[in-house]
C-alpha cells in the first residue's frame, strides 16, 4: 500500500509539473499575440525577460503570495513608478536604487514580487520612458494573470469532473 501511495503521488506531480508547463505555454502564445496584434500597432510591446519569473510564479506556484494578482500588479506598478522617477532624476547606480526601492516599498505594502525587482532594474537599465510604466512590464504581467485564471478554473472544472468519475466508479463496487 505504501507504494501504490508513493507511485500514485509521484503520477500526481508529473501531472501537476506537465500542467504547469502547458500553462505557462499558453500564457506565452498570449502574450505573443497581444504583442503582434494589439500592442505592436501602437509602438508598444508587451514582451520582456522578467515576464518569464512572472509566468513560473503563476503557473508552478499559483498559491504563493508572489503570485497573487495583487501583489503581481502591485509589484510591477511599484517597480515601474519608482524607476521612473529614478531615470527623470538621472540617480547614479540607479539600477541600484531602483530594485532596492522597489522591494522597500512592495514589502511595505504586502505585495512583494520577485519579478518586479528584475523589471525595476530592466526599466533602469533601458532608460525607459514615461510608457514603461504600463508596457512592458505591467501590460504583460495583466495578459499572463488573465490566462492563468482561465486555466485554473479549467483545470478545476476538470478535477471536478475526474472526483466525481472516481466517486462513481466507487460506488458501483
Amino acid at each position: 500500500h505504501l507504494t501504490s501511495f508513493f507511485v500514485s503521488r509521484y503520477k500526481d506531480i508529473k501531472m501537476e509539473a506537465v500542467l504547469a508547463g502547458l500553462g505557462a505555454a499558453l500564457g506565452f502564445a498570449a502574450l505573443h499575440a497581444a504583442n503582434d496584434f494589439v500592442f505592436k500597432p501602437q509602438d508598444l510591446g508587451c514582451l520582456c525577460p522578467p515576464l518569464g519569473a512572472v509566468a513560473v510564479l503563476l503557473f508552478s506556484m499559483p498559491a504563493a503570495p508572489a503570485s497573487q494578482p495583487k501583489a503581481v500588479i502591485g509589484g510591477h506598478i511599484i517597480a515601474g513608478i519608482v524607476s521612473y522617477a529614478i531615470v527623470e532624476l538621472g540617480i547614479p547606480y540607479g539600477e541600484l536604487a531602483a530594485v532596492a526601492t522597489t522591494i522597500t516599498l512592495m514589502s511595505a505594502l504586502g505585495v512583494t514580487h520577485p519579478p518586479a525587482g528584475a523589471y525595476a532594474f530592466l526599466f533602469v537599465n533601458k532608460g525607459m520612458k514615461p510608457i514603461g510604466i504600463f508596457a512592458p512590464g505591467l501590460a504583460g504581467a495583466l495578459v499572463l494573470i488573465a490566462v492563468q485564471q482561465v486555466f485554473l478554473k479549467v483545470k478545476l472544472i476538470l478535477l471536478a469532473g475526474k472526483v466525481k468519475g472516481a466517486a462513481e466508479k466507487l460506488k458501483k463496487k
